[in-house]
C-alpha cells in the first residue's frame, strides 16, 4: 500500500486503486455517498469497474441521482438484508424525516436499475443473533429482504415495504453475486461441475416456502471443498451419502 499521499479520501483511492487494490467503502447517508462516488469515478478515470469491482458497503441512504451513477459507473451495491425491517422504521422515521424515507433501503430500487449489487448478513455483527439463541441468520435475511418484517416490531410501513425483493433475487445475492464481488466466480457461487463444492443442503426450498417460514428452514448438511464438515443430528443418512 501506497504510503506518501495526504490522507484526503480521492487522493487515498486514486493511490489504492493505482496500486491495484479492491475498495470496499462503508456509506450510510448521502453526503457520504457523494463523497465515495467521487472519489470512485475520479479513480477509474473512464475505465470500466468490472475490472476492479469496487464497492459501496451498506448503501442505506441514496438518491436516484445516486442510483443512476452507480449503475452507470458499475460500482457494486454491498448491502446487508438483515438492515431496513420493521424494527428499525420509528428510528429511521425520527432521524430522516418523511421527505428522506423513499431513499432509504433501496435494495429492489438497485437491483432494478441494473447495479450490481451482493448482498449479506453484516457477520461477524449478526452473530448477536446466535448469542441469543436465534439461529439461521443466512435464512432470516432472506425474510427479512422478503418481507421487510423485524422481530419485535409489526409489518413495515409503506417505504420499507416498497422495497422487498424476492428470495430468489435474495439467493442470488448471498451465493453466486457474493463470489463475483471476490473475483471468485470461478470456483464459488453457483453448484457448477469443476467448482469447489461449498455447499448446503437445506430442510427445505426457501423459494418454495411461505415467506414468514423462511426463518425455520435449517441447514441439513454443510460441505466444504466436497467433504462433509456439519451434519444435522437427524440427517445422517444424507450425510453418509456425501462422503
Amino acid at each position: 500500500m501506497s504510503t506518501g499521499p495526504p490522507r484526503n479520501s480521492p487522493t487515498l483511492v486514486r493511490a489504492l486503486h493505482d496500486d491495484g487494490w479492491q475498495l470496499a467503502t462503508h456509506t450510510c447517508g448521502d453526503a457520504a455517498h457523494d463523497l465515495v462516488l467521487n472519489a470512485y469515478e475520479a479513480a477509474l478515470a473512464g475505465a470500466d469497474n468490472a475490472d476492479h469491482r469496487h464497492r459501496i458497503e451498506h448503501v442505506l441512504v441514496v438518491r436516484d441521482d445516486q442510483v443512476q451513477r452507480m449503475r452507470d459507473l458499475k460500482i457494486l451495491a454491498s448491502f446487508q438484508l438483515t438492515f431496513m425491517n420493521s424494527d428499525w422504521a420509528a428510528e429511521e422515521e425520527a432521524t430522516l424525516g418523511p421527505e428522506r424515507l423513499g431513499w432509504v433501503g433501496r435494495w429492489r430500487d438497485l437491483l432494478e436499475a441494473g447495479v450490481p449489487a451482493v448482498g449479506s448478513t453484516d457477520f461477524p455483527w449478526a452473530i448477536r443473533d446466535e448469542l441469543n439463541g436465534q439461529g439461521g441468520p443466512a435464512m432470516k435475511a432472506l425474510w427479512f429482504g422478503a418481507t421487510r418484517i423485524g422481530q419485535e416490531a409489526g409489518p413495515p410501513p409503506p417505504w420499507l415495504a416498497d422495497q422487498v425483493i424476492s428470495v430468489e433475487q435474495g439467493l442470488d445475492l448471498i451465493t453466486r453475486a457474493g463470489a463475483y464481488a471476490t473475483f471468485e466466480e470461478d470456483r464459488k457461487g453457483t453448484v457448477t461441475p469443476g467448482k469447489l463444492a461449498d455447499l448446503v443442503v437445506l430442510s427445505e426450498d426457501p423459494r418454495s416456502v411461505a415467506a414468514d417460514d423462511l426463518p425455520g428452514v435449517s441447514v441439513l448438511m454443510t460441505m466444504v471443498g466436497g467433504r462433509v464438515e456439519y451434519c444435522a443430528p437427524d440427517a445422517g443418512a444424507l450425510c453418509s451419502l456425501g462422503g
